[in-house]
């Protein structure tokens, strides 16, 4: 978890939203963390992804194929 919040924190000074593919890696990590460890931390997850599209982080398209991938490959494991 630390280091999903440590990519959506990690930026240049005069950014000011995190770089699409630095907000996957993050959602990819909280979607792992969620399916293999612990399931409260979709209540983290979901306020997380609603910011990240009204903002403009990132699309619906791409963070459902995000969302889809990690999540299998966290059922997997």
């Amino acid at each position: 978890m630390n280091i999903a919040l440590y990519y959506l924190v990690n930026r240049s000074a005069n950014s000011l939203r995190p770089s699409a593919p630095a907000f996957h890696r993050a959602i990819v990590l909280l979607t792992c963390t969620a399916a293999i460890f612990r399931s409260e931390i979709v209540l983290l997850l979901v306020p997380l992804v609603l910011q990240g599209l009204l903002r403009g982080y990132t699309s619906f398209g791409a963070l459902l194929k995000v969302g889809v991938i990690a999540g299998t490959c966290s059922a997997g494991v």
